[in-house]
């Protein structure tokens, strides 16, 4: 192909230059023959890639560089069949050689292509009759294979093609029926792994296959497709139930289901938080076999038993945890057969960050479920350096969104002070919005007692706020476009590490009453005037205590679904902000309320149900664990109300978390203290 170089060259006429920069080989007529020692067409260049390939033979990267100048060039790569162009690039992607400029003029190449045909076929007729165009072929002449080994191949090489993808796209739709199993598996597992997302398609494979495929499905194809809906965040039940009924009839066949397939139908059912007892049987049963083989359980496991990888055990505890089907048994098993894996592989330090990750996730999550039990730890060190690279990642992987800084901006105007971003007191985890109010309480009253929360519902009080909290956060201020960080650099390199950080630090103050009056507004409870300052023959306290009577007098009927529903809520939010803000003639103390506000976005919601994912269920139950309480602000409901309804939305949504009163007694604690 080099030495043809010369040849093509010369009987390329002013294009001399160009093949001269490409490399390319001559494809020209019988001039390029006559004056070089070969000639390489299209379809010789795409046959011995292709048979390289499928031998396991590697050619060399000189030869790969030759074919891939072949593709980077337009006047060569035209005349290259669907055939040749899909087989081309599978063969690349099979020898893992990558090469951008030539991976991008094939896909533009297959745009051209099917747009041209489009167009052809809405003026000609639905056959698309272009046949003398050899360089622009109707879309009869591409198969599903085509499509399959083209997106197969991009996928595998990780290179983005957004334009080749929603190209193919209708044909794949309107032709779902002649893809194989495994040109659908692959087809999808590809647009997966290059994060390409379409709805319907998903939909149109998902119902297909459901209705007529799943009996021919092979392990690989059922793993495949069971990691790439779960990638996509695509719910769709029916697929998932065929896809696990699969998976379990295949554990009777002796090493047909691999731990490696078996580990991405469960992990992938956890991302959705699907519980599957058959499948989770399965597993445990698998587990204990293995066990029993490489641990000295007790017994052998039998010739069919495989061993089990460290990032398979990994993956394996985070899908079981995020279902609630990890029991500590299970847990103490594979942490065991963890540690096997880990000795094996040259010790701790050699498991990758997800790897740490997921099972320092999965710990958490599966103590979350077993409170009273004590875990197994695992090998030494394993829990320890999962937490480090836990907390890291909390630390590091700050980001303040447009839409975390609106609900910001939305809770200061209702009178709440919040820190974005903020770590919980053990480092574990980051929340959107933290807001932490002091309301004073009765001083008979315990450290740990109950009370009723806003809905009725009774929770355990959090402890108090015995000196300034010494966190990782952004506060945002009352001046709404203006954010505080106050992160130093010592604190982003070791945020868990209390001793680098200055207890004194401080937090931005209202200025007036600006933030106060606007919340009393929205419950109807802002006076006309200002409230006279205290004299000395009233007293500070009648002061405030006037002050506070004449907001709850002017104050509305706080939002509710129905009459009852009204009356109780404005009888007790009246009632609660007469005990948490009037002064009391008995001994007070301050409790603190935790409140973790979560702007959750589309990443933390199925892309097509708007169902909340498993990971998502189990951080909010893990913050409620640390004495928070969550209130959700899913991206859909915020976008959907006009900017100046996102008040009342937020109002809404915090009461139907139980802190309603919250607000209330925050706003009324403001006045109070402004009046003082």
């Amino acid at each position: 192909m080099a030495d043809s170089r010369v040849g093509a060259a010369h009987g390329a006429g002013g294009a001399a230059e160009g093949v001269r920069g490409a490399g390319g080989g001559g494809c020209g007529g019988a001039d390029d023959r006559s004056q070089g020692p070969s000639h390489w067409s299209s379809q010789s260049v795409s046959n011995s890639t292709w048979a390289f390939a499928t031998l396991g033979a590697q050619p060399g990267g000189e030869y790969l560089e030759q074919v891939c100048r072949h593709l980077a060039r337009r006047s060569l790569l035209s005349r290259f069949s669907w055939q040749h162009i899909a087989n081309t690039v599978w063969a690349l992607a099979t020898l893992q050689h990558h090469d951008a400029e030539a991976m991008e003029a094939v896909e533009q190449e297959v745009a051209a292509r099917l747009a041209k045909a489009n167009t052809t076929e809405a003026e000609g007729g639905p056959d698309g009759a272009v046949s003398h165009r050899r360089e622009l072929p109707s879309t009869s002449g591409l198969r599903s294979q085509h499509i399959a080994n083209l997106l197969w191949g991009y996928g595998t090489l990780e290179h983005p093609a957004p334009v080749l993808f929603f190209a193919v796209r209708p044909i794949m739709e309107r032709r779902v029926a002649e893809f194989s199993e495994q040109e659908l598996s692959n087809s999808v597992w590809a647009a997966a792994r290059l994060a390409l997302y379409d709805r319907q398609l998903m939909d149109v494979i998902g119902d297909h296959i459901s209705a007529a495929r799943l009996p021919y499905l092979l392990p690989q194809h059922v793993a495949n497709l069971a990691w790439a809906y779960s990638r996509l965040t695509h719910a769709h039940r029916a697929l998932f139930d065929g896809l696990v009924a699969r998976a379990v009839s295949y554990t009777s066949t002796p090493g047909a289901l691999t731990w490696q397939h078996l580990t991405n139908v469960c992990s992938s059912a956890g991302v959705f938080g699907w519980r599957y007892p058959a499948l989770v049987d399965v597993t445990e049963r698998r587990l204990a076999a293995c066990y029993r083989c490489y641990c000295g359980g007790g017994g052998g496991g039998g010739g069919d038993v495989q061993p089990l990888y460290a990032q398979q055990a990994c993956n394996l505890a985070w899908g079981l945890s995020l279902v609630g089907s990890c029991s500590p048994r299970t847990w103490g098993q594979l942490m065991e057969l963890l540690g096997v894996a880990v000795e094996a592989q040259g010790g701790v330090e050699e498991l990758p960050p997800e790897a740490l990750t997921q099972i320092y996730q999965a710990y958490l999550n599966v103590r979350l479920d077993n409170p009273t039990v004590t875990l197994a730890a695992g090998v030494p060190g394993l829990l320890h350096r999962g937490a480090q690279v836990w907390r890291t990642n909390n630390a590091r992987g700050i980001q303040v969104s447009a839409f975390q800084k609106q609900v910001s901006h939305t809770l200061l105007r209702l009178g709440l002070r919040n820190q974005m971003e903020r770590l919980t007191d053990d480092g574990h985890f980051s929340i959107d919005m933290a807001v932490e109010v002091e309301v004073e309480v009765d001083g008979d009253a315990d450290e740990g007692e109950e009370r009723p929360a806003g809905d009725g519902r009774w929770q355990q009080q959090p402890q108090l706020l015995e000196r300034p909290q010494r966190q990782l956060g952004v506060m945002a201020s009352e001046h709404l476009g203006e954010v505080h960080d106050w992160i130093t650099p010592a604190q982003k390199q070791n945020p868990y590490d209390c001793t680098s950080r200055d207890d004194t630090i401080t937090t931005p103050e209202f200025h007036g009453a600006s933030m106060v009056t606007p919340h009393l507004s929205l419950l109807g409870a802002a006076p006309d005037k200002s409230p006279s300052p205290p004299t000395a023959k009233t007293g500070g306290a009648d002061a405030v205590e006037a002050a506070t009577a004449t907001a709850i007098t002017a104050a509305a009927p706080i939002p509710a679904t129905d009459s009852d529903a009204a009356t109780t809520a404005n009888t007790t939010a009246r009632a609660r902000l007469l005990g948490a803000s009037a002064p009391s003639r008995r001994r007070c103390r301050s409790r603190l309320f935790r409140v973790a506000v979560e702007a959750d976005g589309p990443g933390h919601y199925t892309a097509n149900t708007r169902q909340p994912l498993g990971m998502g269920l189990y951080r909010r139950r893990c913050l409620e664990e640390r004495g928070w309480v969550v209130v959700t602000v899913a991206y859909w409901r915020w976008y959907e109300v006009s900017p100046a309804k996102r008040d009342l939305l937020l109002t809404e949504l915090l009461r139907e978390a139980g802190v309603g009163e919250l607000l209330t007694a925050a706003v009324a604690a403001e006045y109070r203290r402004r009046v003082d």
